[in-house]
């Protein structure tokens, strides 16, 4: 479990997140949503150590985050940022890198890691793919690479920050569902995401941000249906069930 007390935190110039405090549980899809620049990304980084708190505390099962080490922290949580470089790399190669914390120097991949990897190319869909060049593959191919590093990773909580943005529909709906198997497996996950239909079908609990704050946080339901979320987006949310399920509808 990942709990956030009294957390300020940003940049040299500018602090973006303002007493941000939560509680994260384990084994479940946490969903951070919010207007751009509302600090979802910023809040994310300040959990896998990318920025320095100012002041405040995140723990990890009841240890602090900032008394783990490097090699220590991506053993136990991994991130997908929202946008990356293209390496000159296969899609193998890369996924192997998620390996990076189990190894010592000199790098040697063992069985063991060689089956992890294997494993995350099958999850995925990428065996086929392996020795493609990451270049050579279209936005989604990417973005299932990196999943299947992020997967390698072997951590029990997964950070991602927009995932679903390069996938097309039917991609963005096998992508979750797998994130919803890695959840019900016992998986901590964190992202950002935009559609509320997915938010609605996927999140276990919804964070809702604005102007570095956490405004409301919550069952998906409680918070897409809530005042809250009208006044921070400045829209109407109407949810409504049909025969295959609860959905969330939305105009100005």
């Amino acid at each position: 479990m990942i709990s956030i007390s009294e957390l300020y935190a940003g940049y040299e110039d500018k602090e973006i997140l303002h007493g941000v405090s939560e509680t994260l549980p384990d084994g479940k899809i946490s969903v951070i949503i919010g207007p751009n620049g509302s600090g979802k990304s910023t809040l994310l980084r300040s959990i896998v150590r990318l920025l320095p708190e100012i002041s405040g505390t995140i723990l990890l099962n009841e240890k602090p985050l900032a008394e783990l080490s490097r090699q220590e922290l991506a053993k136990k949580i991994a991130y997908l940022p929202q946008s990356r470089n293209v390496p000159d790399i296969t899609v193998e190669r890369l996924v192997m890198h998620g390996r990076f914390p189990y190894l010592s120097y000199p790098r040697r991949y063992s069985k063991e890691d060689r089956e992890i990897v294997k494993k995350a190319l099958e999850m995925t869909g990428l065996t086929e793919l392996a020795g493609s060049k990451l270049e050579d593959l279209s936005g989604g191919q990417r973005q299932k690479t990196y999943l299947a590093m992020v997967l390698a990773q072997d951590t029990e909580v997964i950070l991602m920050d927009e995932p679903t943005t390069w996938l097309d529909i039917r991609n963005q709906l096998e992508f979750l569902k797998l994130v919803r198997t890695l959840a019900d497996s016992g998986k901590t996950i964190i992202m950002i995401l935009h559609d509320f239909e997915q938010v609605l079908q996927f999140a276990d609990k919804v964070v809702l941000m604005e102007k570095g704050k956490i405004v409301m946080a919550g069952e998906a339901v409680k918070v897409l249906s809530s005042d809250e979320i009208n006044q921070v987006y400045n829209i109407k949310t109407f949810l409504y069930d049909t025969e295959d399920g609860l959905h969330c509808y939305v105009k100005m």
